[in-house]
């Protein structure tokens, strides 16, 4: 995802960091709140297509 070359984590130079997140989504505004898995996100331009 970041654009780079398969071989650049073999470069002593390059540092290699991962973040982690917490997915939610409210039903509504003030609404139900439902947290999900990132298997299970789903931008809107891939509901558009189906």
């Amino acid at each position: 995802k970041a654009g780079l070359m398969p071989d650049c984590w073999l470069d002593k130079s390059v540092k290699i960091k991962k973040f982690q997140g917490v997915i939610f989504r409210e039903s509504e505004p003030e609404g139900d709140v439902k947290f999900l898995r990132p298997s299970d996100v789903r931008c809107k331009l891939e509901e558009l297509i189906g």
